[in-house]
C-alpha cells in the first residue's frame, strides 16, 4: 500500500504533462489595438404624441369629421408631431458638423 501512495504524486505529475496541448513551432500570437467608432446618442427628445381619439366616437357624421380633422391637424399640421419627429430623425441620422459643406440640408 505504501508503494502505491509513493507513486501517486509521480503519476499525477506525469498526467499533467500528458494533458497539455503540444506546442507546434511557428505559432505566433499577435495582439493589435483596433479603433472602433461607436454611435453617439441622439441629442433630441421625443416629441409628445397627440392624445388618442375620444371614446366613444361621435355617431353624428359631421361631429366625427370634425374630430378626425382635428386629430389629423394635431398630427400633420405645420410644426406638429410629424414635423417634430421628422426634424428629430434628420438631426439623429444626419448630424450637423459646423463649418462642413454637408451642414446645409436642402428639403
Amino acid at each position: 500500500m505504501k508503494r502505491y501512495l509513493a507513486f501517486a504524486p509521480l503519476s499525477l505529475c506525469l498526467m499533467a504533462f500528458e494533458c497539455q496541448p503540444p506546442q507546434s513551432p511557428g505559432q505566433n500570437i499577435v495582439y493589435r489595438d483596433v479603433e472602433k467608432q461607436v454611435p453617439m446618442p441622439c441629442p433630441v427628445t421625443e416629441p409628445k404624441r397627440p392624445d388618442p381619439l375620444p371614446k366613444p366616437l361621435p355617431s353624428d357624421l359631421g361631429a366625427l369629421v370634425d374630430v378626425l380633422t382635428g386629430k389629423l391637424l394635431e398630427y400633420a399640421g405645420p410644426g406638429k408631431y410629424a414635423d417634430q419627429a421628422q426634424s428629430a430623425l434628420d438631426i439623429c441620422i444626419h448630424p450637423v458638423m459646423i463649418g462642413h459643406p454637408s451642414a446645409v440640408v436642402n428639403h
